[in-house]
């Protein structure tokens, strides 16, 4: 078997391209210098595949910080030039394709760096998708981003086989990083997939593509907790996510998994203590364990870090942190910062802003800030825009509630609730006798209020009561309010506030 560089005397060893460009990773992580980084990367690029390829993951992160047009074209520069890289080294081409389909190549006559080339064009093709996605605006786009994700499938199926059938590897280095890299995407491919409603989940399956959770978090979790490298770096800062945003505000709880993520966390900051990744993961969270004040103070502590883009996602926790503690000042400050500093769903943090500001208004009587309000809500139907072709569901309700606003004379039902409900923001404060009997203050004035006539506006009442009951730790009163809204609704209206009742809130424990 070959040696690496007398194959590819241009490419650096695959051991020391691997070695190299983690170093660099791991620096980066420990000073928050993503810029620093990149130009550690850039001598390297040229000749080594993994700078490459970690260079396209760092511009991609700016890129999506940012949304702007000149930081997602440098994205595309980087992904093509890793697209000719990994082209001049892995073995590919109609003939080699069609030989494929009739026998499986002899991968053990394949020097690392081919096979490693091979793993990072199927990345590139994950990523190119990615890029598209964040550009594109309609139906034809859409159909760019499938086809680029189906290619990045088909190429996927190569490196299992891969991993599958290669006996002999250059030095374990190469395997443990290959290995890691193929059951990271073998794992976001399976959950990925899974999630996917079940009408177009059938499409999906009828044209050969499953995913089953089970085995995309078994897949993810031998990435992340049994093999080294910087794939397998990229599986935990995943699983942190996951758990932090995926479960707690995807309504699937994370009681279970707590203990786990918060031991996952406080490793990596005993390896990297000033990681604002980290950090900031500890502050979120102290955020789901209810511990707002924690959160707040710590997210406070990582503005003073230079990193501007990191701000935003701050500043979004904080925004969300101080409308659960009913601190409408500081929640406005926040997302007024939110509203201007970012370009991912202009509708919703615009929204979010009228929102807490309409709160704040009628509790004061603020003919001003209710102006302000109003200037904002006629606003919010020209700045919708499209993902993938499509408008994202917040988004819809966003504009949906802005035009209800106007046509009922400058009055919502409860908005802030209705938020904080949206993504189980409220949840986050179950058992909080204090900061839900903020809210249930406000709820009680209007059930009181609307109760001599059964409209929307009282069942969206109710709805919350019961939402609030539950948290309390009433589920009987719970129950009875909500059984109530489902008798008097029939179904009969129209209102985007009465939304289904998640899972947590019908069972008993």
């Amino acid at each position: 078997m070959s040696d690496d560089s007398n194959n590819n005397p241009k490419h650096m060893p695959i051991e020391e391209s691997i070695l190299s460009a983690q170093k660099i990773y791991l620096d980066t992580i420990q000073t928050n210098d993503i810029c620093k980084g990149l130009a550690e990367l850039e001598p390297h690029v040229s000749k080594s595949i993994y700078h490459s390829f970690l260079k396209c993951v760092g511009l991609i992160i700016i890129a999506f910080s940012s949304m702007s047009k000149e930081d997602i074209d440098k994205a595309h520069e980087s992904l093509t030039v890793l697209a000719k890289q990994t082209n001049k080294i892995r073995k590919h081409g109609i003939l080699i394709s069609a030989l494929k389909i009739v026998k499986t190549p002899n991968y053990n006559k394949y020097t690392d760096l081919e096979l490693h080339a091979e793993l990072l064009h199927t990345f590139y093709l994950s990523m190119s998708a990615l890029i598209c996605g964040m550009e594109t605006h309609n139906i034809y786009g859409l159909i760019k981003v499938a086809y680029r994700l189906q290619k990045f499938i088909k190429n996927f199926k190569g490196c299992r086989v891969i991993l599958k059938k290669r006996k002999q590897w250059e030095n374990e280095t190469s395997r443990q990083n290959f290995e890691a890299g193929v059951r990271f995407a073998n794992g976001l491919k399976n959950l990925a997939i899974s999630q996917i409603p079940p009408k177009i989940l059938r499409i999906i399956n009828i044209l050969g593509y499953k995913g089953q959770e089970s085995v995309g978090l078994e897949e993810l979790n031998k990435a992340a907790f049994e093999l080294p490298g910087m794939n397998a770096r990229f599986a935990r800062t995943f699983f942190i996510v996951y758990w932090l945003y995926g479960k707690s505000h995807g309504g699937l709880g994370l009681n279970k998994d707590m203990k786990h993520c918060e031991e996952v966390i406080r490793k990596e900051l005993g390896e990297h203590p000033k990681s604002i990744v980290y950090l900031g993961a500890l502050a979120k969270l102290e955020q789901v364990k209810g511990n707002l004040d924690t959160s707040i103070a710590m997210n406070e502590e990582l503005l003073k870090n230079e990193y501007i883009a990191f701000h935003k996602a701050v500043h979004f926790e904080l925004m969300f942190s101080h409308a659960l503690k009913s601190d409408w000042d500081a929640c406005i400050k926040y997302a007024e910062l939110v509203r201007k500093g970012t370009e991912h769903s202009p509708t919703y943090t615009t929204y979010a802003e009228a929102v807490f500001r309409y709160v704040k208004a009628m509790e004061e009587c603020d003919v001003s800030q209710k102006a302000i309000v109003s200037k904002l809500m006629e606003s919010i139907p020209t700045l919708r825009i499209r993902h993938l072709g499509k408008t994202i569901t917040p988004e819809k309700v966003a504009v949906e509630c802005s035009i209800k606003y106007v046509k009922n004379k400058e009055f919502l039902i409860l908005p802030e609730l209705d938020l904080l409900y949206q993504l189980n923001w409220l949840n986050l404060i179950r058992g909080n006798e204090v900061l839900l009997n903020k809210f249930m203050v406000r709820v009680e004035k209007e059930v009181n209020h609307f109760k001599d006539n059964i409209s929307d506006n009282y069942l969206s009442a109710l709805f919350y009561k019961g939402v609030l009951l539950r948290l309390l730790g009433k589920p009987n009163d719970a129950k009875q309010c909500i059984q109530t809204v489902v008798d008097k609704y029939v179904f009969k209206t129209q209102s985007p506030l009465l939304t289904p009742c998640p899972p947590y809130l019908c069972s008993d424990t």
